[in-house]
């Protein structure tokens, strides 16, 4: 860009600027000529060319306008000639160029000139003169500009060279380290191997010795129900012989059936007729570990420990062979599911009911790679359902760590009572006194990890026990 003071021969001009842009490798969009006002502020457009309006030639308000813009790469130009003595001693002008490079991103170069660019920078005033010719710096500045920028482009290209000569160096030397990495781990990993090879082979050997050993297991077993058999056909055929004897007495008949099935072992009618504190130490009474007492009301039979610390237990929830789905909603829950006779859970309502009418304690029993652990609890209430089968609980003691949440509501995939916005019982495939969400899942899913399963955190850690049982027993008044 540049501005000239020339003797203008046209009558009446004082004065005379350009701005003019071309450079190879750039394609040239806009070029505006605008006078300026304030340093920093927009000025008053004189001339603007552009794709839709590239050539200008007119008179207004004081100046003598022409410029043309080129298509393509060629450039264009704005010339100005001044008829007002004030612009020619004062004036500012701004030329503003838009084009877009090499990489066809769109930029804009900007140049600012005139005799009262001083005064606008400086603030003070400026005696005209008779001839002014301070514009030459413009044509500077673009020359300079031009210069520069060709040798920052020579740099530009020396340093990207150089660049990508060291990434190549670098990039040879990573494939040089992970190739000897690569190689070291494929040592490592045929070494791991080979050991491993010798250890199937034991596990072989071991598999196949215990193979043998359940083939012996199998064929005494199988003898022994021969046995059994044949004992119990004996028995029921002098049980047919009594039955003769002794004509229709159907009480002589009924005691000979219980006598038989006691031989057996098939009774699963009590001997008990209450489920109590210490029934396990009375040996008069000969208890099994287990037995089913009828019920109360009629909801059906209660499962009865007799034996685990002095007995009297009443089992409300087991596991022990995972035959029976836990993952129910809050009806059934409220009823309770499943059978005595294997994996069950009471229901809330009838636990509720015990434990409102009288004071009871609870305790948690459970089995996990061969090891045992308990919890026991010294008062135990389950609340009503309009309190959400809210749990409390009294002090604890035990060694399988106090891992229930007191105070806490029941929850099923159906009711969420939890105190965090996800639901606990679907995250966690169970139904429990969730928190946030838990420390122990006891009906959660049969042999799940990842805290899914039923699993007692200061006893099997993220992991399913593979036997639990909860159970509640009267307390003695003090």
């Amino acid at each position: 860009m540049q501005r000239h003071h020339e003797d203008i021969r046209t009558e009446g001009v004082c004065g005379e600027i350009s701005c003019r842009y071309g450079r190879n490798g750039v394609n040239v969009t806009r070029i505006r000529m605008s006078k300026v006002k304030a340093i920093g502020q927009e000025g008053e457009t004189l001339a603007e060319l552009t794709g839709e309006t590239p050539m200008i030639d007119s008179v207004l308000n004081g100046y003598e306008i022409k410029g043309s813009l080129s298509s393509g790469k060629l450039g264009g130009k704005i010339e100005i000639r001044l008829l007002s003595s004030l612009d020619c001693h004062h004036g500012v002008f701004a030329c503003d160029v838009t084009y877009n490079d090499e990489m066809g991103l769109g930029l804009t170069d900007m140049s600012v000139m005139g005799p009262g660019l001083s005064e606008k920078i400086t603030g003070g005033e400026h005696k005209p003169s008779g001839d002014s010719r301070d514009g030459d710096n413009c044509f500077r500045l673009e020359a300079e500009f031009s210069e520069k920028t060709s040798r920052l482009e020579k740099s530009l290209d020396y340093n990207i060279d150089r660049i990508e000569r060291v990434l190549f160096k670098r990039n040879d030397h990573v494939t040089m380290k992970l190739t000897e990495v690569e190689q070291a781990m494929n040592t490592k990993l045929t070494g791991i191997e080979s050991r491993f090879d010798g250890k199937y082979t034991r596990l072989d050997k071991i598999n196949g010795d215990l193979s043998d050993q359940v083939r012996l297991v199998e064929i005494r077993l199988s003898q022994d129900l021969a046995t059994c058999s044949s004992q119990y056909t004996d028995l029921q055929k002098q049980m047919d012989d009594l039955i003769r004897k002794e004509g229709n007495s159907h009480t002589t008949v009924s005691e000979l059936k219980n006598e038989i099935q006691d031989v057996v072992g098939s009774v699963k009618i009590s001997k008990a007729d209450v489920c109590s504190r210490g029934m396990g130490n009375d040996v008069t009474k000969n208890y099994r570990p287990y037995e089913i007492i009828a019920g109360s009301d009629d909801r059906g039979p209660i499962l009865c420990d007799t034996h685990t610390d002095g007995g009297g237990w009443i089992v409300f929830q087991r596991r022990t062979a995972g035959d029976v789905d836990f993952y129910r909603d809050w009806t059934e829950y409220r009823e309770g599911f499943g059978s005595v006779e294997g994996d069950f859970w009471m229901g809330n309502e009838r636990i509720h009911q015990l434990t409102s009418e009288k004071a009871y304690e609870l305790r948690i029993d459970m089995r996990y790679h061969g090891r045992e652990a308990f919890a026991v609890y010294e008062s135990f209430i389950m609340e009503s359902e309009s309190d959400l089968y809210k749990l409390r609980l009294g002090v604890y003691r035990g060694n399988a760590g106090n891992n229930l949440h007191n105070l806490q509501a029941f929850s099923t995939f159906d009711r969420d009572n939890d105190r965090i916005a996800t639901n606990c019982a679907i995250e966690f495939h169970g139904a429990w006194w969730y928190d946030k969400c838990h420390v122990s899942n006891l009906n959660g899913q049969w042999g799940a990890t990842q805290n899914k399963g039923p699993r007692w955190e200061g006893f099997s850690a993220t992991n399913p026990v593979t036997f639990s049982e909860m159970k509640i027993r009267r307390v003695p008044r003090p």
